[in-house]
């Protein structure tokens, strides 16, 4: 297995990690995503309590499962609040956010001026910050949806 996007679109896959998560059925989870100007994708595998936690098992898995769902992801329209998740098969997610999204996550509009927010990019975004945003995301859904 690669550990690279399969849509040419895309140069680079990137990794979040988290553990000890508390779930009922699920201990831990990977996170892979890549992003383009206006959107970051992401497909997300979980550990089951039963399973020892590798992350190089986690980033495999998760990287075959956005190659998958990539190109759908792709042609899937935003809704209001700027992005998307759905169970793609059980123990795994696939979703993406915009830029809009992200925005409203660290409340920039608040702290810049509209011009400046409006220039912004998904590539303006480090990775720190888009790890603290899809991992919030994801711990959110697993706080009200997973269990």
């Amino acid at each position: 297995m690669s550990n690279t996007v399969a849509n040419p679109q895309f140069s680079t896959v990137r990794f979040i990690h988290e553990q000890d998560i508390g779930l009922k059925h699920f201990k831990a989870f990977t996170v892979a995503y890549t992003r383009n100007e206006e959107r970051v994708f992401f497909a997300v595998t979980f550990c089951t309590n039963k399973d020892q936690f590798i992350k190089k098992i986690g980033r495999e898995v998760s990287t075959e499962i956005l190659n998958r769902n990539l190109d759908g992801l792709i042609n899937t329209p935003s809704t209001e609040t700027g992005g998307f998740a759905t169970s793609s098969s059980k123990g795994s997610l696939i979703g993406f956010m915009d830029v809009d999204a992200m925005i409203r996550a660290f409340e920039l509009d608040a702290m810049l001026a509209n011009q400046t927010t409006n220039q912004l990019t998904m590539l303006d975004f480090k990775h720190a910050a888009i790890s603290s945003v899809v991992g919030g995301f994801i711990n959110f859904l697993c706080d009200n949806d997973l269990e």
